[in-house]
């Protein structure tokens, strides 16, 4: 049996330890800004995805800086609400991963995180596995640029596919002021692509998007559609 002596001991211990982990839990609710989680999961982000939303432990005021990797293109903007800070998603194309730096964010009680990078796995996923929540805000999206103007090809832009993006250009009106819609569209060649032949490829391309308009009954030879795109180098 333990003596009393050992028993104070063991007790002792087992205070300091508890008070430690206490100590800790409380310096870095209190004391510390940090992301609580992320919607969606940062290794189950749906090819097709809207919004990015990352959670902090405090009410966020501030962001001095952000980026996104590999492209300019994959962040349309970001939002703040409370603890939230919203990344609206634009191409991501057949990017495996993507990638947001941020520099000074600044919680409203005055900590901040000077500098921070967080990478999202892509992953493709059947719609009937896309997160409701993406859904719906992929729909409320077209339903604002349906409000916007009255081109039913609206209904089914923006769209993209692992290999192109088809956004909505809504700069140019008409004398009455009613807007007129073209269509950009971005092609991200990969290196069999290259390797195949890069004009073949491209004009593969443009028959998908084509083919992708014409199944929908829009008729392509009403709007003005601009192809950009992105070869990868063989060297």
């Amino acid at each position: 049996m333990l003596n009393n002596k050992t028993k104070l001991l063991l007790v002792s211990v087992v205070s300091i330890f508890v008070i430690t982990l206490v100590g800790l839990w409380i310096h870095k609710e209190f004391f510390t800004l940090y992301i609580n989680s992320t919607n969606p999961s940062k290794n189950s982000v749906p090819k097709i995805v809207s919004f990015i939303d990352l959670k902090f432990n405090k009410d966020i005021s501030s962001v001095g800086f952000v980026k996104s990797l590999p492209s300019s293109d994959v962040l349309d903007s970001y939002s703040i609400n409370n603890k939230v800070i919203r990344l609206e998603i634009g191409d991501v194309l057949n990017n495996p991963s993507i990638s947001f730096m941020f520099e000074d964010i600044k919680s409203t009680d005055g900590y901040a995180i000077d500098d921070l990078e967080i990478e999202f796995k892509l992953v493709d996923m059947p719609e009937s596995e896309i997160p409701k929540d993406q859904l719906e805000d992929i729909l409320r999206k077209q339903d604002i640029n349906t409000d916007k103007n009255s081109d039913p090809i609206l209904m089914y832009v923006p769209y993209s596919t692992l290999n192109y993006s088809i956004k909505p250009n809504l700069s140019r009106t008409r004398a009455d002021g009613s807007v007129i819609v073209d269509l950009d569209v971005k092609v991200e060649l990969s290196m069999a692509d290259v390797r195949y032949g890069v004009d073949k490829k491209k004009e593969d391309y443009r028959n998908q998007v084509i083919e992708y308009l014409n199944s929908k009954g829009v008729k392509v030879e009403d709007y003005r559609i601009s192809y950009d795109y992105i070869v990868p180098s063989l060297y």
